[in-house]
């Protein structure tokens, strides 16, 4: 027997598939002909939450597999029992939506069966509240979803701190006594405006999860990082370098750019600023140059997600984003960006590759990555979504927010296809584009007026079981917002007359508004507490340290060939390629590329040759061939009180189920007691690798190295 769950989600060709699975007749080729076979199908659904029609699915195809069924000797038995909603909100969904679908025509609609009451009735007499905007001017949807915003994230705050009608203990209490963030669900019927509840929750500091917003390459903290990745990768091109130049990030005028131009100035960060610029201009662009610079180099020898990690970190652009509304939002956007890139990162991608996919994910509209926040993945959060997302979910607090959103019925259907017909079939006009938000039809099939009418019906219909599911996701209290300027538009609407004899959500108003409301302001007193409040952000609150900060950075004499910082990251990057099988054919050709590509020359050639043979048939080598784990520039960060302590890890490996941590060094160490002092330099950094290496993953370090390219050699630090 095929056991198939959400049936009503069910399209076409999985009913296809499942007739002809089941089907009595192995010969019959139209699915629509044949019959199950008895006891060979059980199928659970619930026809008044078929949602997805842009997905295929439709209520025909739920009640057609239905009466084969039936007619087969099956049996349709209502689950109507509600275990979710309290039996006030059971009684009040009933009342309203019994006749909303008895008036709709059966052919499009679902049939309808009252919800029978398993919870209490509740505290409260109705379990629903109305939350009233007043007419705005213009209708404009957007100062409407802002007012119904403050309203929703006030009464959230309230019942946070317990002072509302609602929160009380006892089983039938609609909140506990003291409401968590995660009791409250904020559905809008499309998500254009999830923003504006996630700004007023945001400044009221109240933890939120938003689900179907914009599109994360969209948004403007990820599309001035591509910018500023795109200067170094395609440096010929200077159209995202002007991007970077005049961004926030930088912040340079048209007539700064001109001035620059006007100078002599190339837009190529690799060629030197011309004489004769303004001071301040001339700072301003050292410093941006100078980033990029130092981002090239990042790239060019870090794995790409610690190079774009410490490119974002130079930048200050974390802290930045945080400071501005929908901070979180902002951050929240920046940690997914990271984490896609160690995504790509381990599935073999170049930073240039990784930068090239970040671009495809801003310009191809259907690369559809969300935004998350830094509360994503928590569960003790506001949830914020759009309908199509709610299927499933619940919330002792459900609120039907944006009532004013009319985006959904504004345009008419762009095809229908008919899937029960004769001979199914697609029915779509061939348009063209008239300006940015309108077109122009251009041709259409024979019958598109009846289509288009008959594709329009199939919509409206499922407009009102979209409604009743958003409804249905309530606990205790449903509360739906109405917009009193036009009571005949808004996707809630039709919910408005059995709202009449409902209360209206009380007026919670925050601290800060009764403030203003009972104060006089006081000029002076706003600059004092603006100058105070701008002198405590200033002051930081964290800081950031790195492994090697507290090291024993004491002069040692070395006697050894002094190379210089180039020379150590070009064997740094020589190293990792080597372990990962990077290395090209034409190795002299490479590091000559390494070394003046790092701002060196060719002196110290022969010496990185040889020092990456001696590397490669080494110890470590040979431990690598047999290694069943290897990770190389493993940044990390830790938080230790006010403190966050962050480091990279040349190499760790995993041999015979025990990790080794391997640390490079180019220092310039020739006898004994050199090696003994950088030794005890560089023991606490190591120590630290292995103790958080440990706490990581949970395993054993058995070894804690150095490799000396000077002396091309291992040495054994600590225990």
């Amino acid at each position: 027997c095929l056991f198939v769950d959400e049936f009503q989600d069910t399209d076409p060709i999985q009913a296809e598939v499942l007739m002809y699975l089941t089907g009595e007749d192995v010969e019959e080729k139209d699915w629509r002909k044949l019959h199950p076979k008895a006891g060979s199908l059980f199928l659970v659904g619930d026809g008044k939450q078929s949602i997805y029609r842009f997905r295929r699915a439709d209520v025909e195809t739920f009640r057609l597999v239905m009466d084969k069924v039936v007619e087969t000797g099956g049996e349709v038995v209502q689950l109507n029992t509600s275990f979710r909603s309290l039996g006030h909100l059971c009684d009040w969904v009933n009342t309203a939506f019994e006749p909303l679908f008895a008036e709709d025509d059966q052919k499009y609609q679902a049939d309808f069966g009252p919800l029978f009451k398993f919870k209490p009735d509740g505290a409260d007499d109705f379990s629903v509240r109305k939350l009233p905007i007043g007419k705005v001017y213009r209708h404009n949807r957007g100062e409407i979803a802002k007012m119904d915003a403050e309203r929703m994230a006030d009464f959230i705050a309230a019942a946070l701190k317990g002072e509302t009608e609602f929160n009380g203990t006892g089983e039938d209490a609609v909140l506990p006594k003291v409401a968590l963030p995660g009791d409250f669900l904020i559905l809008t019927r499309t998500a254009g405006y999830l923003s504006h509840y996630a700004e007023a929750l945001e400044k009221r500091g109240i933890p939120f999860d938003m689900t179907g917003g914009s599109r994360l390459g969209q948004t403007d903290e990820v599309k001035a990082l591509v910018d500023f990745l795109e200067a170094i990768y395609i440096p010929d091109d200077p159209l995202p370098l002007l991007s970077y130049l005049r961004g926030d990030w930088v912040g340079l005028g048209d007539d700064d750019l001109y001035a620059f131009k006007k100078a002599g100035g190339v837009f190529d960060w690799a060629v030197p600023l011309p004489n004769g610029l303004d001071v301040g201009l001339q700072e301003t662009l050292t410093v941006a140059f100078g980033r990029i610079k130092q981002a090239a180099q990042w790239l060019n020898t870090l794995m790409p997600a610690a190079a774009v990690e410490r490119c974002l970190d130079q930048l200050g652009l974390m802290a930045y984003v945080r400071a501005l509304p929908m901070g979180a939002t902002r951050s929240g956007n920046l940690l997914r960006v990271l984490a896609l890139i160690r995504q790509w990162q381990s599935e073999g991608m170049h930073w240039g590759q990784v930068v090239t996919e970040l671009r495809v994910m801003m310009d191809d509209a259907d690369y559809k990555v969300e935004q998350m926040t830094l509360a994503s993945g928590q569960t003790n959060v506001v949830r914020l979504m759009n309908l199509h997302q709610s299927k499933g979910l619940q919330g002792k607090v459900v609120f039907l927010a944006d009532p004013y959103d009319t985006s959904s019925t504004r345009f008419g259907p762009e095809f229908h296809v008919s899937r029960m017909a004769g001979e199914p079939f697609l029915s779509m006009p061939v348009k063209k584009p008239k300006g940015p938000f309108a077109s122009e039809v251009i041709a259409e099939p024979i019958g598109w007026a009846e289509d288009e009418a008959e594709e329009a019906r199939f919509l409206k219909s499922e407009e009102l079981r979209l409604l009743y599911v958003a409804a249905t996701r309530a606990e205790n209290l449903l509360v739906v917002s109405m917009y009193e300027g036009q009571t005949d538009r808004g996707p809630w609407a039709s919910l408005y007359p059995f709202l009449e004899a409902v209360p209206e959500l009380a007026g919670y108003p925050s601290a800060e508004q009764l403030a203003l409301k009972s104060q006089v302001m006081d000029l002076a007193q706003l600059k004092a507490d603006r100058d105070a409040f701008w002198e405590r952000v200033k002051k930081p609150s964290y800081e950031v340290a790195t492994v090697t900060t507290d090291r024993m950075d004491t002069f040692v004499e070395r006697s050894g060939v002094r190379r210089g910082a180039v020379y150590g990251t070009v064997m740094h990057k020589l190293f990792d390629d080597a372990i990962h099988k990077r290395l090209p054919d034409d190795l002299v050709s490479y590091i000559r590329y390494l070394l003046v590509e790092n701002g060196g020359d060719e002196t110290f050639l022969e010496d990185a040759v040889n020092a990456l043979a001696d590397f490669q048939r080494s110890d470590i080598g040979h431990d690598l061939e047999r290694a069943t784990a290897v990770y190389t520039e493993v940044p990390f960060a830790i938080s230790e009180g006010d403190k966050v302590i962050r480091g990279v890890i040349d190499l760790v490996y995993e041999l015979d189920g025990d990790w080794c941590v391997v640390d490079y060094k180019t220092d310039a160490v020739a006898t004994d007691e050199e090696v003994t002092a950088l030794v005890a330099q560089v023991l606490n950094q190591i120590e630290t690798y292995a103790h958080y290496w440990e706490a990581f993953t949970h395993a054993r370090v058995v070894s804690k190295c150095l490799w000396l390219t000077e002396l091309r050699k291992t040495v054994v630090v600590g225990s």
